[in-house]
């Protein structure tokens, strides 16, 4: 595992409060090539992002 994807590794479970080492155990035991375990990293934050805004009906108490 390269150095950036393990840093973005490192930041999505920091912002979700999950244990890196664990995450990182995670996306080692599978076998996936390094592009697509950023892209699944990026679209993990973009639900993020997503959830977390506004107008996003997740977002709303109703």
């Amino acid at each position: 595992m390269d150095k950036p994807l393990e840093d973005s590794i490192r930041a999505l479970a920091g912002e979700h409060g999950i244990d890196p080492q664990r995450l990182l155990a995670g996306f080692a035991s599978v076998d996936m090539p390094p592009e697509l375990a950023l892209a699944v990293a990026a679209v993990l934050g973009d639900i993020d992002a997503f959830a977390a805004s506004p107008d996003s009906p997740a977002s709303s108490d109703e």
